[in-house]
């Protein structure tokens, strides 16, 4: 996957988001850190809309 934001306020950022089978999920990209926190995924068996 990968996420892109910024472009409207000239903070472009690019991040990309692999994950395989069995494997830590990897990260990488470029941005420009703004906010610092945690993310937190739903269980599986919810059907919850994640909003950030």
């Amino acid at each position: 996957m990968v996420f892109e934001q910024g472009h409207f306020v000239d903070r472009p950022g690019r991040v990309r988001v692999r994950v395989n089978d069995g494997d830590a999920p990897r990260v990488g990209g470029t941005a420009v850190e703004t906010h610092d926190g945690t993310f937190r995924v739903p269980a599986a068996e919810s059907d919850d809309i994640l909003e950030a």
